[in-house]
């Protein structure tokens, strides 16, 4: 019984701290966009609709980001998108 006590607070741990990295990239890419007169991702909520289309890869190319800054969160969004919809799903099942 103790182990799968472990295993769930594992999970939860996790599910936290990938938020929080969401969050902290969130606000990064929210910050070099709205700063350019070019973006296109200018409120919080673009930020956010921006990052959910590309973490579950939809990718509707509405919005992208012009900054070199921007770009480098959104090759993160890329790069962890497989990894953070698997852990979040095995958090939810383990729950």
């Amino acid at each position: 019984m103790d182990g799968m006590r472990g295993r769930k607070r594992i999970y939860l741990d996790l599910v936290l701290v990938i938020a929080l990295v969401y969050i902290v990239l969130l606000t990064i890419l929210y910050c070099s966009e709205a700063a350019d007169s070019d973006a296109v991702i200018r409120t919080f909520g673009d930020a956010f609709w921006y990052s959910l289309v590309t973490l579950t890869t939809v990718g509707y190319g509405d919005m992208v980001p012009v900054t070199p800054l921007g770009h480098a969160v959104g090759v993160v969004f890329v790069l962890l998108s497989a990894g953070i919809m698997v852990t979040m799903f095995g958090a939810v099942v383990s729950f």
